[in-house]
C-alpha cells in the first residue's frame, strides 16, 4: 500500500505598531509581499500573521496618514517592532487659513496645497493652468496669456470676491479693482507651493475674499540656490488666424552670497498670436430675440448688414435736393423733386482694430538679510507688463504696454512679521485704445474712409 503525505510549511509573525511618539496605531495593515496573506493592527498596536510561506519573506506595513514600511521576516515566530512616520501629506504646513503656520491636518478650514513637487509634475503649459486640477478650482482662461483662478462659481474674467497673494502681496491691480491673474507674479521656476482656501475668507482678508483666496509662496534663495531655466516652444492653429508660432521661456538665478546675504531674480516671457474673432454673419436689430438675431446667409452688400464681428458699420441717409440751375438748366427752372442718397461704411475686424498679439513678461527680484538665526529682513518686487485682450460681458478689451509693480518690505523675527508693500499704478503706454470710436477713427483714415468720433 501507499500513503501520501503532503505537508505545508507554517510560519507565524507577531508584532507591535507604533508611531514616533510610541503611540500603538491600531488598524495597520501588515501584509506579505507578492500575496494576498495580511492581517490588521489591534486597538493596542499589536498584530499576529500566519501564512503557509517559509521565510525569508518580506512584509509590508502600513496605515492612513504614515508612510509605509518594511520589514524582513527570516525566521518562523519573529517578533517585529515596526514605527510608522507621518506622512509628508500631514506634515505640512499651510499659512492661508489662520496666517499662522499650522499643519494641515489639524487646520480648522479646508486648504488646498499645490506643492512644489505637484508644480514639477504638472502636465499643463505652466504651473498657473495646472491648477485647475486642484479640487474646487475653475480656471477662466480668457486668451493665450491671460487666465484666473476661480472658486464657488459665479466666475468672470474680473474674478471679484477672490484674492489673489504673491508671497503675501495683494495682485489686486490699481484701477482695475482685481487681480490681473498670472500677467504678474512668480514664474514657475521659483515657485514653492500654491495654499488654496476655496471658501469665503473675509474674516481675514477683508470682503473681498468672499469666494476664497489663493497664496503663492516664492522660494527663498537661501534655502533653493542655483540657476535653472526653461524653454517651450509650439504652434497654435485656429481657422481665422491661421498657424502661429508660440514661445514661452524662464530663467532663475539665485546665490546665497554669506550667511546672512542671499539674492534672487526670476524672467519669464512669453508671446504668441491671440484668437481672433471672425464670426461674419449678420445680426439683426431685435430685441428679446436670442440666436434669432443671428441671420445666416445675409448679403454682405446690403446697407443695413452688420457682422457679429465686425464693428464701425454705418449707413448714411441724407435728404438731398438740387436744382436744375445745378445741372445747366435755365435760370429760374423749377427745383427737381427731393431723393435720398444712401452712403455706407464697411465695418473693420478685430484684428484691424486692435491687433491680435499677445505677450506678457514679467520678473521678480529679492534681496534677503538674516543678521541672526531667528531674524530675516526682505525687500522684494513683482513687475508684469504685456498686452492681452479682457473680456468684459459681450465685448472684448485690449489691454496694451500696461506696467503693474508691486513692492514690499518684510520683516520676520521669532513667531512676529511684519509687512509693508505698496502697488504703483496701472500705466498704460505707447498705443493704447481707450476708446473704441477713436480707434474707429484712427483705423478709419488709415483706410481712407471718414469716420468720425462723437
Amino acid at each position: 500500500m501507499l500513503f501520501g503525505v503532503v505537508s505545508f510549511a507554517q510560519t507565524t509573525v507577531t508584532g507591535t505598531v507604533n508611531d514616533e511618539s510610541g503611540m500603538p496605531l491600531p488598524g495597520a495593515n501588515v501584509i506579505v509581499i507578492g500575496t494576498s496573506s495580511g492581517a490588521i493592527s489591534d486597538f493596542d498596536g499589536k498584530f499576529t500573521l500566519s501564512v503557509s510561506q517559509a521565510p525569508p519573506f518580506t512584509v509590508q506595513i502600513s496605515s492612513v496618514g504614515f508612510t509605509s514600511a518594511t520589514e524582513e521576516v527570516t525566521a518562523n515566530n519573529q517578533d517585529l517592532s515596526i514605527t510608522l512616520i507621518e506622512g509628508s501629506f500631514l506634515d505640512e504646513v499651510v499659512v492661508t487659513a489662520s496666517r499662522v503656520p499650522q499643519r494641515i491636518f489639524e487646520s480648522p478650514v479646508t486648504v488646498e496645497k499645490y506643492s512644489l513637487k505637484q508644480i514639477q509634475r504638472t502636465p499643463s503649459a505652466d504651473f498657473f493652468e495646472g491648477l485647475q486640477n486642484v479640487k474646487g478650482v475653475q480656471m477662466n482662461q480668457t486668451g493665450l496669456v491671460f487666465s484666473q483662478v476661480n472658486t464657488r462659481g459665479f466666475g468672470t474674467a474680473y474674478n471679484e470676491g477672490f484674492v489673489t497673494m504673491v508671497d503675501g502681496m495683494n495682485t489686486q491691480a490699481p484701477v482695475f479693482g482685481f487681480a490681473v491673474g498670472n500677467l504678474i507674479g512668480l514664474n514657475e521656476l521659483d515657485v514653492e507651493s500654491v495654499e488654496l482656501l476655496p471658501g469665503s475668507a473675509s474674516a481675514l482678508y477683508g470682503m473681498d475674499a468672499y469666494k476664497g483666496i489663493m497664496s503663492i509662496k516664492g522660494k527663498n534663495p537661501f534655502e533653493h540656490e542655483g540657476i535653472s531655466g526653461y524653454y517651450r516652444s509650439g504652434t497654435t492653429q485656429q481657422e481665422v488666424g491661421g498657424n502661429n508660432a508660440f514661445t514661452d521661456f524662464g530663467i532663475r538665478i539665485a546665490k546665497k552670497l554669506s550667511d546672512k546675504w542671499a539674492v534672487k531674480v526670476a524672467l519669464s516671457a512669453k508671446e504668441g498670436t491671440e484668437w481672433a474673432a471672425g464670426d461674419t454673419r449678420h445680426t439683426r436689430e431685435c430685441s428679446n430675440c436670442g440666436e434669432g438675431s443671428i441671420v445666416e446667409g445675409y448679403d454682405p452688400n446690403a446697407p443695413d448688414y452688420n457682422a457679429v464681428n465686425e464693428y464701425g458699420e454705418q449707413t448714411f441717409t441724407g435728404l438731398q435736393q438740387m436744382g436744375l440751375i445745378g445741372l445747366g438748366a435755365l435760370t429760374g427752372a423749377p427745383n427737381a423733386a427731393n431723393y435720398f442718397d444712401t452712403v455706407v461704411t464697411t465695418g473693420y475686424t478685430e484684428q484691424e482694430l486692435f491687433g491680435n498679439e499677445a505677450s506678457n513678461i514679467k520678473g521678480n527680484f529679492g534681496i534677503y538679510f538674516r543678521p541672526n538665526d531667528d531674524t530675516e529682513i526682505s525687500f522684494s518686487s513683482l513687475m508684469g507688463t504685456g498686452e492681452a485682450p479682457l473680456p468684459a460681458g459681450n465685448a472684448r478689451y485690449n489691454i496694451k504696454d500696461f506696467v503693474v509693480q508691486l513692492h514690499k518690505l518684510e520683516v520676520k523675527t521669532g513667531g512676529l512679521t511684519a509687512r509693508a508693500f505698496g502697488a504703483d499704478k496701472f500705466v498704460l503706454s505707447g498705443e493704447e485704445d481707450p476708446n473704441v470710436l477713436e480707434t474707429l477713427e484712427s483705423v478709419s483714415e488709415r483706410f481712407g474712409g471718414n469716420f468720425e468720433a462723437h
